[in-house]
């Protein structure tokens, strides 16, 4: 009982340390973070919930034991929402990029062909990222990426893109409006 009650509360303290060491690590891989995040979230809830089960199984009584349901199963719930929304305001307020004066959210992908995209949300939803009004994406060569070769913005209420071209210094060449 004793080894069980001691592996739940460290399932939660790994879960809260997951927790603060993605928020250090800042702009790495954002799909790896991402897992972690929800690996965290399961494992801080499954110890919650653990333990409210080992809680039960020394009460002897009916209504007591009637009591602790109740009493876990809020606090299981409560837990969930809590860790809900930390979670939530933690990714929500990792800050990669600022473009034009305003502060994005990046996501990055890597195509088949070596070459790394960016894309960066105003309005992040941490469940459908694809879903926001306007984001901009950024194209960047193999070997360098530290300069984008284009930045594309989008915006679903002007139904076009216009499309920055940057030469090997990171200044603007051409301005272009896209379908």
């Amino acid at each position: 009982m004793k080894k069980k009650v001691i592996f739940s509360i460290v399932l939660i303290i790994a879960g809260i340390l997951i927790v603060i060491i993605n928020k250090i690590i800042g702009n790495f891989n954002w799909h790896l973070r991402s897992d972690f995040i929800w690996l965290a979230s399961f494992m801080i809830t499954f110890g919650v919930f653990w333990l409210g089960i080992l809680s039960l199984k020394d009460v002897k009584k009916e209504g007591v034991k009637i009591f602790f349901i109740i009493f876990w199963t809020l606090i299981s719930i409560i837990v969930a929402f809590v860790e809900f929304m930390v979670l939530c305001w933690i990714i929500k307020t990792t800050t990669i990029k600022e473009i034009d004066g305003i502060k994005y959210c990046g996501v990055e992908y890597e195509t088949n062909r070596l070459r790394k995209n960016v894309y960066y949300y105003k309005e992040y939803n941490i469940f459908a990222y694809h879903e926001t009004k306007e984001h901009i994406e950024e194209f960047y060569d193999y070997d360098d990426y530290e300069h984008p070769l284009y930045r594309e913005y989008y915006d679903e209420n002007s139904r076009c893109k216009i499309i920055y071209e940057f030469d090997k210094n990171g200044n603007i060449t051409e301005i272009k409006e896209g379908e």
